[in-house]
């Protein structure tokens, strides 16, 4: 009958052996390594500026009405690795025409290819913990190896690598 039926819970997931359990570590260790080497090397996109201007505008005055296209969570995401560098938000930065790039590329004090990679942590973070939210549900709604066989196609997966490693709202949306 259907009450006899019960659905799977943490508790009847059997747990994982150790090569298991190195296999997601080293599956989420290839796929941070991936990302991170693709946020240093990519060049920047075109609407990046744009984000992490308006996210570090968030975290430096606490005013949300620049950029409102996107909920802000990845754009602060963005903009937190900034506070520990010397970027210096303008005066102007909401009526300027073009400051988006200028706030990038010409900081007194910082490196526009630190301050891009910086900004670009949080989508690899978001990675990583979209990754292991996929190991552990496919692992207690179909056991350990289903989990790594999830885990596995999400790490290769094309889309996430390249969405991952962008400042950009596309991977948080």
């Amino acid at each position: 009958t259907i009450s006899n039926v019960t659905t799977p819970g943490p508790q009847d997931t059997p747990s994982a052996p150790a090569w298991a359990r190195s296999c997601a570590a080293g599956l989420l260790v290839t796929f941070a390594a991936l990302s991170l080497w693709g946020a240093w090397v990519k060049s920047d996109t075109y609407d990046e500026p744009m984000y992490i201007l308006s996210g570090y505008s968030y975290v430096a005055t606490g005013d949300f009405s620049l950029n409102r296209e996107h909920p802000p969570l990845a754009k602060l995401l963005m903009a937190l690795p900034l506070l520990a560098l010397d970027v210096v938000l303008p005066d102007d930065y909401q009526t300027r025409t073009g400051i988006a790039m200028a706030f990038l590329f010409h900081q007194p004090h910082a490196d526009p290819h630190v301050m891009l990679f910086l900004a670009r942590l949080g989508g690899v973070v978001m990675g990583l913990v979209l990754g292991a939210y996929v190991l552990r549900w496919a692992t207690v709604a179909w056991g350990w190896k289903a989990g790594l066989v999830a885990l596995a196609l999400f790490v290769s997966n094309p889309n996430i690598l390249a969405h991952s490693r962008v400042a950009a709202t596309d991977f948080a949306g």
